[in-house]
């Protein structure tokens, strides 16, 4: 399974957890020109956005061990930007992480769910 096809595999798992919890996704793999956040999910005035971390077995590690502090400074700029093309006073925000584990055919070995990873 190539990295492209895995990633959207893990965002779409990512995107039905948040539907089943009530959320509406705003979109999915919102593009900037310096990164791309790939769900926001809104629950009334609040705004999730979520980095997918997805991974085949114990392959590269754990998911959750590639959100380095460039990364997380990169979310950060993504959200603050996207924060300031609307208007969003009065919501609470945070980010959040999926991180996923599939066997070789797809289904989710283990899926957790990180809340605030990065505080504002």
């Amino acid at each position: 399974m190539n990295r492209k096809v895995l990633g959207a595999l893990g965002e779409e798992k990512a995107k039905h957890y948040f539907q089943k919890k009530g959320y509406t996704v705003v979109s999915q793999n919102y593009q900037l020109h310096h990164g791309e956040i790939d769900l926001i999910v809104r629950a009334k005035k609040q705004l999730i956005f979520v980095e997918v971390k997805t991974r085949v077995s114990g392959q590269f590690g754990l998911p959750e061990e590639s959100i380095t502090y460039k990364k997380a400074k990169s979310l950060m700029r993504s959200v603050k930007y996207y924060l300031s093309r609307g208007n969003f006073e009065g919501f609470s925000w945070q980010i959040d992480l999926v991180a996923i584990n599939l066997d070789e055919q797809g289904k989710a070995e283990r899926f957790e769910h990180f809340e605030n990873i990065i505080g504002a």
